[in-house]
């Protein structure tokens, strides 16, 4: 599974409506950036995502869902490494993640 395809799956299987899924989380990690608002690290919270660079300043970009922090503070990321490892836990540190952005589906209104 690639990178951004784990995240949607992630939101189709919380309940998102499949009809709203483009409009709201996206496919592919161009769309996800779109659909969503940066936010700073302090800000992270579980559901948002950690991206390794801007769309388009790399020729391959990566995806993760923030799903908490470790005991020293860290933040956790849930993604879908290569190769036969599937999805995986790291730290958002250790794996490279730069940028932040709280999805728009969960951007209260």
């Amino acid at each position: 599974m690639v990178c951004s395809g784990y995240i949607t799956w992630v939101f189709a299987n919380i309940g998102l409506p499949l009809d709203t899924i483009e409009a709201t989380i996206g496919h592919g990690t161009t769309k996800q950036w779109n659909v969503s608002s940066s936010i700073s690290e302090h800000m992270v919270l579980p559901g948002d995502l950690a991206f390794l660079a801007i769309p388009g300043s790399v020729k391959v970009n990566h995806v993760g869902i923030v799903v908490g922090r470790d005991a020293d503070g860290k933040i956790l990321v849930a993604h879908s490494a290569s190769g036969a490892n599937g999805v995986i836990v790291t730290t958002a540190e250790s794996t490279g993640f730069l940028y932040y952005r709280r999805p728009a589906i969960l951007i209260e209104h």
